[in-house]
């Protein structure tokens, strides 16, 4: 049985009043839509046809040798990180890129899921411009998605719309 590990981000850890991942009876939800449509709909249709999925969320300050041992499997997939806070999404884009080198080393492969065009935005399009070149595959949400990132890659880009409810 192949494993995956999901990373999302922790949002109750920089604002309480957003609404993170809570069980629902025998199952995750969240307050965010991109996350139940680009995270938990998808892991869940994979995880019916035999996939086991691992969901591990970071805070921003997570440690890099307490956070890559919880990487289960050989595939790894990023979920959206932001954050309106410039900090904490420095911290978030730290502790991620180097946990892409991690797994990349050690022989795992890498899915950054994008949905969001934030490559010029200042504070922030350094990390998407990196990360789009470190990861093995990128995925878009939109074909005018998947054109943007392909600007900014020679890596594979595929299109994934997103799921509904």
């Amino acid at each position: 049985m192949m494993e995956i590990t999901w990373i999302a981000y922790d949002q109750n850890a920089t604002d309480p009043y957003l609404s993170d991942f809570v069980r629902v009876a025998d199952r995750y939800s969240s307050g965010f839509a991109s996350f139940r449509y680009r995270l938990l709909i998808p892991a869940r249709a994979l995880g019916k046809i035999g996939y086991r999925i691992n969901l591990l969320t970071l805070a921003p300050d997570d440690a890099l040798d307490a956070v890559a041992p919880r990487v289960k499997g050989k595939v790894v997939v990023l979920s959206k990180v932001i954050s309106p806070n410039p900090e904490v999404f420095k911290k978030w884009a730290q502790l991620t890129l180097a946990l892409v080198r991690v797994v990349r080393m050690s022989g795992g492969r890498v899915i950054a899921d994008i949905n969001d065009d934030h490559f010029a935005r200042p504070g922030y399009g350094e990390y998407f411009r990196v990360l789009v070149n470190e990861v093995d595959v990128n995925v878009a949400s939109t074909p005018g998605m998947a054109a943007i990132i392909q600007r900014h890659t020679s890596r594979p880009v595929y299109i994934s719309g997103d799921a509904f409810e």
